[in-house]
């Protein structure tokens, strides 16, 4: 298994978790969609069906400004060799 497909694997983020987390980082779609340049209909869509691998990693990015150590260290892992 390569690093990126561990990514995928591991790093997962449900519709319920995705608005969860924006209702706790107090960001709203319309913030989102300033942030990352995609459409509300997109953040909609996402809130419903949740995201997997690098994309999961990007959102929590972008709706808290930072990552975790342990998506971090996967990133580095993925990219590193």
């Amino acid at each position: 298994m390569t690093a990126h497909q561990m990514i995928d694997a591991v790093f997962q983020m449900t519709g319920p978790e995705l608005c969860s987390l924006m209702r706790k980082h107090r960001v709203t779609i319309r913030d989102l969609k300033t942030r990352t340049g995609f459409t509300m209909k997109r953040i909609r869509e996402r809130r419903e069906t949740g995201l997997i691998g690098h994309a999961a990693i990007d959102w929590y990015e972008a709706i808290t400004g930072s990552l975790t150590p342990r998506m971090r260290a996967a990133l580095k892992s993925a990219y590193n060799g």
